[in-house]
């Protein structure tokens, strides 16, 4: 539960990051652009772990009943 919770928090940070960066004027710098591709790979790489967590529980939660 507090492991879920600790990741749903660095997924909305890093979401507000992520929105922080799309918002900047789109003449980006290189560095801009790389920052903004790793922030998207690491919002994909947390959701696609939220995923994998949500499924072991309900399948922990089958295994269970």
């Amino acid at each position: 539960m507090v492991r879920s919770i600790a990741k749903l928090s660095h997924f909305v940070m890093a979401d507000k990051l992520n929105n922080q960066f799309n918002n900047l004027p789109k003449r980006q710098n290189p560095l801009q652009s790389k920052i903004s591709q790793v922030l998207n790979q690491k919002l994909k790489q947390i959701k696609m772990l939220q995923q994998s967590e949500m499924l072991q529980q309900s399948r922990s939660k089958a295994i269970a009943e």
